[in-house]
């Protein structure tokens, strides 16, 4: 998911991954804190999961 092609890439207010007309990853630093935090959308839970795993997975974290 994550490690392949997305369709769109935007850079307001962090990093947000356009994967499919449905899913999507953000990541962004937080305000007040020094870590960084991950958003994802995607049709079920389970795919929400998935692409937040991909994520973790690719950044070498967990």
């Amino acid at each position: 998911m994550v490690n392949s092609k997305y369709k769109k890439f935007r850079t307001i207010d962090g990093y947000k991954y356009i994967l499919s007309e449905d899913e999507w990853l953000m990541i962004r630093p937080s305000g007040t804190e020094p870590v960084l935090r991950a958003y994802a959308e995607a049709k079920t839970l389970e795919g929400a999961k998935a692409i937040l795993k991909a994520a973790k997975a690719e950044l070498g974290i967990g």
